[in-house]
C-alpha cells in the first residue's frame, strides 16, 4: 500500500476438526486449510485479521466438484484476490463460496456480499446470473468491480472477465461489460482480468478446456 504496510492472504491448517458439528455427514477428523485476511504495516506489525471460520459460511462451501465440504480435506473459504475500494474498505474474493465480500477495514463488519448463496445483491443483465468460483476482485470505478468469472458452476462451465456496477439502494448488480470468446472456453482453476491504464483488458485463462 502506498504508506508502505500491506495486505496478505494468510493460511493455517488445523488437524482433527469435528466438521460433523458444521454440516451433517460432515468428517468427525477433518483437516482444514482456513484462510484469512491480514494487515501488517511497514514494520511488519499484524494490525488487521478477518478469519474465513469466523465470518463466512462454512456450510455453504461447495459444491462437491469445487470443494467438498464433508471430505477429509476442506479449504474454507479458498481466498484468492484481495483489493481495497475507493473508501478504504477490503473486499476478498473465496471461491469455494462464489462470493466477493466488502469488509470494514476497522471492525471487520460484512458491509455486503455479492456472489453465493448470500449475496446482497439480484445480478441484472447478465445471462448467466452471476460468476462461480470466480479470482481476481479488482475495482475499477465508484461501486464497479470486475472479476474473472472461473464459471465451475455455470451450466454448461463456462469462463468469462464480468464488469459489474452497484446499486447499494436498489441492491442490484449490473453486469456492463464482459468478454466471453467464441468458441467458449472453460478454465476450472486460476485466471484473472486486469483493467489496464489505457482502458484495455489483459485476460488470463490459464488452463482453458
Amino acid at each position: 500500500l502506498e504508506d508502505g504496510s500491506y495486505l496478505l492472504l494468510g493460511l493455517r491448517t488445523l488437524q482433527n476438526v469435528d466438521m460433523s458439528r458444521v454440516v451433517p455427514g460432515g468428517n468427525p477428523k477433518a483437516t482444514v486449510h482456513e484462510t484469512c485476511v491480514q494487515e501488517l504495516t511497514a514494520a511488519d506489525e499484524l494490525v488487521f485479521q478477518w478469519r474465513a471460520w469466523e465470518n463466512l459460511d462454512v456450510a455453504a462451501i461447495g459444491p462437491p466438484q469445487l470443494e467438498d465440504v464433508r471430505g477429509a480435506s476442506v479449504r474454507v473459504s479458498h481466498m484468492n484476490a484481495i483489493d481495497v475500494d475507493d473508501d478504504g474498505n477490503i473486499l476478498a474474493s473465496s471461491r469455494h463460496l462464489n462470493e466477493v465480500t466488502k469488509i470494514n477495514r476497522r471492525t471487520g463488519e460484512v458491509l455486503w456480499r455479492l456472489g453465493g448463496p448470500h449475496s446482497d445483491f439480484v445480478f441484472v443483465n447478465d445471462p448467466l446470473n452471476g460468476f462461480s468460483a470466480q479470482h481476481d476482485i479488482r475495482v475499477v470505478g465508484r461501486l464497479r468491480y470486475t472479476v474473472f468469472d472461473n464459471g465451475n458452476a455455470h451450466e454448461p462451465p463456462v469462463s468469462r472477465a464480468v464488469e459489474y456496477e452497484l446499486d447499494l439502494e436498489n441492491r442490484t448488480a449490473t453486469l456492463v461489460w464482459e468478454y466471453r470468446p467464441v468458441p467458449d472456453r472453460y478454465a476450472y482453476h486460476q485466471g484473472n482480468a486486469q483493467r489496464l491504464p489505457n482502458g484495455n483488458t489483459l485476460i488470463n485463462f490459464v488452463l482453458a478446456e
